[in-house]
Parts: structure tokens; sequence; C-alpha cells
């Protein structure tokens, strides 16, 4: 018989003012196994209720994490140093505490809606036929995007996370 398995989409921003340990075992007892992370995410505003009530407005294209930039090939647009964390705690507290406790962790992450990137690198946007660049939407065609989409793919995949969405 196929166990039941049920994810929790979650923000880092969850784990900034409560352990990992103690948010996955509120997750536990509601009967989540697992959560979906955003460690991409596009610009949302989002009103928390859990650690306020108070509104959080989140950046396009931030990594809530550290990038490691080994993992993007020459010629790759990369994550620019303002749009990630300064270090990797947050995400490395996550997944040891959930491997700790069976649980799964799941990086969810945008891969071509990233205004940050687009903004800085507007030759690599989708383009209309009036020449109009849509900054907040990375062209999959654009070999650079697609050594950006490569290079998050292997970054993210390197972190102990069970898969990515």
């Amino acid at each position: 018989m196929r166990s039941s398995r049920s994810n929790a989409f979650a923000f880092p921003y969850t784990f900034f003012r409560q352990s990992a340990g103690e948010v996955i075992s509120e997750l536990q007892e509601f009967g989540f196994t697992g959560i979906n992370l955003a460690l991409n995410y596009h610009a949302s505003r989002d009103f928390l209720l859990r650690q306020g009530p108070q509104l959080e407005y989140l950046s396009d294209g931030f990594h809530y994490y550290k990038p490691d930039l080994t993992k993007y090939e020459s010629g790759a647009l990369l994550p620019h140093e303002e749009d990630h964390l300064l270090n990797n705690a947050t995400l490395d507290s996550v997944i040891s505490s959930a491997k700790a406790a069976s649980f799964t962790v799941n990086a969810w992450a945008v891969f071509l809606h990233n205004s940050a990137l687009g903004k800085r690198h507007p030759e690599a946007t989708v383009t209309n036929v009036y020449g109009n660049h849509f900054l907040s939407e990375l062209c999959p065609s654009n070999p650079a995007v697609a050594g950006y989409v490569r290079g998050l793919s292997a970054d993210l995949c390197s972190r102990g996370i069970s898969s990515l969405l």
C-alpha cells in the first residue's frame, strides 16, 4: 500500500523567527510529511499571521540561500550578490532538522520570472514583435538564461533536497 504524502508550501522567512525544528514539529502535528521550500522566488506581498501579524514584501528573483557560483557554467547569468542571503544557515538548519525528523524538503523555484536579472540583462529577456523587453521574464531560448537555469538546478539539487519543483 502506498503511503500518503502531504507537503506544505513555505517561505524561508518562516524559519527566520522560529527554529526549523519547531516549525517542522508543528507541521508534522498537522499531518504534513514535508515542505516545498521557496528558495528562488518572484516578488510578492504576504500577510503573515504566525509571526506578526505583519506584511512582508519579497524581492523579485531573490535566492533564499547563498548560491554556489561554481555550479554555473561560463557565460550563464549569475545571481547578483544583492539578490541572495549572505549565508546558508537557515537552509542548512531546515535540511538537518528535516532529516532528523524524517521530513521531506523539496526546493521550490521560479526559474524565469526574475526582474532582478532582467533589469541587469535586458538582452536576456522576452522581447515582443515591437522590440519591447519584458524585464520580469527571462527568455528560455537565450543561451545565458539556459545556463542560469541549469546552474540554478544544479546548485539547488546539491543542497540535500529531495526534489526540485
